[in-house]
């Protein structure tokens, strides 16, 4: 019992340090399609929220297989909760750094 609480604490804690980097490889790719005119250009906290919540809804698709498998509910829970909250960090760090990644970005 105490190896799973271990095993889950573990992937809470990978999982919330990987959601950043999934969410700047998202970042890249929208911006890329924004700047081939195939999105429109997106502004603000939208810039950083749509990557944020495509990456989640793909990640998420995930876990029912896990539960079929025989998971327990409780890692899926944590799993989520732990893939929310690091993006939810990564979305707050970049919106706070956004005028120097805005001017990056306007200048390509």
């Amino acid at each position: 019992m105490m190896s799973d609480v271990w095993h889950i604490l573990d992937r809470a804690l990978l999982h919330f340090f990987m959601s950043a980097g999934v969410q700047l490889i998202g970042l890249h790719g929208f911006w890329y399609l924004e700047r081939k005119k195939i999105l429109p250009p997106i502004k603000g906290w939208l810039n950083y929220l749509m990557p944020a919540v495509l990456s989640f809804a793909i990640i998420s698709m995930r876990e029912p297989f896990d539960v079929a498998e025989g998971q327990l509910l409780i890692k899926v829970v944590t799993d989520w909760i732990s893939w929310l909250c690091g993006l939810a960090a990564a979305i707050y760090a970049l919106y706070r750094i956004a005028p120097r990644l805005d001017s990056i970005n306007n200048s390509i």
